[in-house]
């Protein structure tokens, strides 16, 4: 019994840790750029327009993961990436109230659900903190990259998470590691054998 118990109870506590939200990842325009292994350093500068908040430091740290060195000097760089954090948003979702009653009409029991539109008086849905039931937040990001032997391309992403109650300082994070490995993602290494 105490094994059983042990176990039901590491199941709650597993059930109730948290993970890493899924942010979803829209471009307007595909950028697709192959390298071999000599032009692997990149020139990053992101300004952040939404928050001010810096992310050159989470891109440069994912292009590290894949290889590619900084350049501090653009005039030496393979690639030059600049960019802009243009909105950071939140919007708040919130269910309608529904109520549940029981009564009696015409002799007969009866109860049914419902939705509690004047209870109570002067009461409103939108003032009320413990309504909210989800928030879902947007992050638009306009990208240029430009190659050092020509050829620039730009295209604008569009980042969003849904279904969550997270608040701004804990989710910003995790957008602007998505951020970066969504840039990241633009480069393809085709080396030859």
């Amino acid at each position: 019994m105490r094994n059983f118990f042990l176990f039901v109870l590491a199941v709650f506590f597993v059930g109730c840790a948290s993970s890493t939200p899924n942010i979803s990842v829209k471009t307007s325009d595909p950028i697709f750029f192959t390298l071999g292994e000599a032009n692997k350093s990149v020139y990053v500068n992101f300004k952040n327009s939404a928050t001010g908040q810096d992310v050159n430091a989470e891109i440069l740290s994912e292009f590290a993961k894949a290889g590619f060195r900084n350049e501090p000097n653009i005039k030496n760089a393979d690639f030059i990436i600049l960019g802009d954090v243009q909105s950071f948003s939140r919007t708040t979702k919130r269910d309608p109230r529904f109520s549940m009653g029981m009564g009696y009409g015409f002799g007969r029991p009866s109860f049914g659900f419902g939705y509690s539109m004047f209870f109570p008086f002067d009461y409103d849905d939108y003032d009320d903190d413990f309504s909210t039931n989800s928030y879902a937040y947007y992050m638009q990001v306009s990208v240029l990259v430009r190659p050092k032997d020509g050829g620039e391309k730009a295209t604008n992403i569009s980042l969003m998470q849904a279904g969550n109650v997270y608040s701004p300082s804990y989710i910003w994070p995790f957008f602007k590691e998505r951020l970066a490995k969504q840039i990241v993602s633009f480069f393809y290494n085709v080396s030859q054998r």
